[in-house]
């Protein structure tokens, strides 16, 4: 991975998929939170089970709120279900690090469509990443929980497949954010779902 610059100078934050850093700084989930919050309004959050991702999602909220914006939080899902979920709202943020070890974390865009964020709004990201945000009383964002998230998109799925046949599924979901997820859409498709 390149040499990424001083956090408080960014130029380039952004990899192959959205924000990926070994023990990413809450600074720069703060600081995507206040370019989004102003940008979009209404920002879904999701995350997957790693240690940090709490950590992450607190200091993107803070950003958002700081700029007028209102965050969503739908807690621990897979990034399909955050992806999907996006139609609902203005921009998606999965708070992932997908393969990487443990001690990275990151942070992916989504648009409205539930299409990942292209360079060139990545890149805008950057460019107003240090921006001056001041905090104005009148215009702090809301804080809403999104508990129907995993449930639309097991619905969606449900009502767009049908297996025709039944299967055995042996099922290692490595206590990742699939685990919330896979097992009962397995078994509401007809399948027997060994874990």
């Amino acid at each position: 991975m390149a040499k990424r610059e001083r956090y408080d100078k960014v130029i380039k934050l952004f990899g192959t998929s959205g924000i990926r850093l070994k023990n990413l700084p809450p600074k720069i989930a703060y600081k995507v939170g206040l370019v989004l919050g102003e940008k979009f309004k209404d920002v879904v959050i999701g995350r997957d089970t790693r240690t940090t991702g709490k950590m992450l999602e607190s200091s993107l909220v803070s950003g958002i709120l700081q700029s007028g914006g209102n965050s969503i939080i739908t807690g621990i899902v897979p990034t399909p279900v955050l992806g999907f979920n996006t139609r609902y709202y203005n921009v998606g943020v999965m708070i992932t690090a997908s393969h990487n070890p443990p001690e990275y974390n990151g942070i992916k865009l989504f648009n409205k469509n539930g299409i990942a964020f292209n360079k060139n709004q990545e890149r805008e990201i950057e460019d107003n990443i240090n921006k001056d945000f001041p905090v104005n009383w009148e215009n702090v964002g809301e804080y809403y929980n999104d508990n129907q998230a995993i449930k639309r998109y097991i619905e969606f799925i449900l009502n767009n497949i049908d297996l025709n046949k039944n299967f055995n599924v042996i099922l290692d979901t490595a206590n990742g954010a699939g685990s919330l997820v896979s097992p009962k859409l397995l078994n509401l498709l007809g399948n027997r779902v060994y874990l």
